[in-house]
């Protein structure tokens, strides 16, 4: 089986040591280094350090022990990554992959080896999966992060995939909103939390990459929201239509990534509306309420990400709602094999 410790023979980079992750211990080195990464790359994201624990404690197929990488010189961090898989419904098998390297240790070699490490071990956990199955393996990356360009080109990788990280300013007027007919918005209690889920589970069916979802995934769900003050139901809007969820708007405030960027930005994101209650303006009257709110809170911006194929026409509502694109995000794939 590949290993980590593989990598500090390939690199040869004097006093580099290579082993897995190991949660909590490693969580406030990887967070200085994500911070470091992201400002460098210009990539507008601020974890913090629960949020940062409580995601690699919850990781869905992903095993710390063989499918993740700790490099380090001396004692310090320098890189780290991890590599997981999914099955899309009536779709491929996933592999993906995803690693941060200090800008301080960039073209020496290193996310090079590390792809190396993960496509072998993408194979090797693939050798358990269904022989019939189409198997994919991918890489993201902002279109700020030209050397993960070049490392896709490199190695073969074919741009998938279009994403829009798109913000609106609340400085100018928001419409009224106006709600569909029978349908209202309700403040959500904990009784509500299953059926939300299952909600977000159907809406989502309809996108591109859709992974069916496990209860596993729900208790995941659950322990963000009973864990993360960030993820506050008090401030989602969800409409009604008697005792069905018709849609919804998720909305969060991430006060330390406000705080270290020096803005004031909430997000309405995710966004979904079921089936039987699209197209009648459901989604505008939500996104409209989502907006004051977060203005009402002293927001300046409302953010949220977009799929710029999504097939039910969200960039182009989106846009009618005063979103204007910025970063834009690339899904990069190639046959596992």
């Amino acid at each position: 089986m590949t290993n980590a410790k593989e990598l500090e023979q390939r690199i040869q980079i004097e006093s580099l040591t290579a082993r897995p992750i190991s949660v909590p211990e490693d969580i406030p080195a990887m967070l200085e280094l994500f911070h470091i990464v992201n400002e460098e790359d210009k990539i507008e994201e601020r974890n913090n350090l629960d949020a940062l624990t409580n995601h690699y404690e919850n990781l869905r197929n992903c095993e710390l022990a063989t499918d993740s990488l700790i490099l380090e010189v001396d004692g310090k961090l320098i890189s780290t990554g991890r590599v997981w898989w999914a099955e899309e419904a009536d779709g491929p098998l996933i592999y993906s992959t995803w690693a941060a390297v200090h800008p301080e240790w960039r073209r020496k070699g290193i996310g090079e080896q590390i792809q190396i490490w993960f496509e072998e071990r993408a194979k090797e956990i693939s050798e358990g999966h269904d022989p019939e199955k189409q198997k994919m393996i991918d890489m993201w990356a902002q279109d700020t992060q030209k050397g993960n360009y070049a490392l896709a080109d490199n190695f073969g990788y074919k741009e998938e995939r279009y994403f829009f990280e798109m913000t609106r300013d609340l400085s100018k007027p928001i419409p009224e909103p106006i709600m569909p007919e029978n349908l209202e918005v309700r403040l959500v209690v904990e009784e509500n939390y299953r059926a939300i889920w299952l909600a977000i589970d159907e809406a989502f069916k309809d996108h591109w990459g859709y992974v069916p979802h496990e209860e596993k995934d729900y208790e995941r769900w659950l322990n963000r929201i009973n864990s993360l003050p960030e993820y506050d139901p008090n401030l989602w809007k969800v409409a009604w239509d008697g005792d069905q969820v018709a849609g919804m708007v998720l909305n969060a405030v991430f006060e330390e990534e406000n705080r270290l960027l020096d803005q004031k930005k909430g997000w309405t994101d995710p966004i979904c509306v079921r089936r039987p209650w699209r197209k009648k303006g459901l989604a505008t009257a939500l996104i409209n309420e989502s907006m004051q709110l977060l203005k009402d809170m002293g927001m300046e911006l409302s953010a949220l990400g977009v799929d710029t194929k999504n097939l039910s026409g969200a960039l182009n509502l989106y846009t009618n709602c005063g979103y204007e694109s910025g970063y834009t995000w690339v899904v990069f794939r190639k046959p596992l094999n």
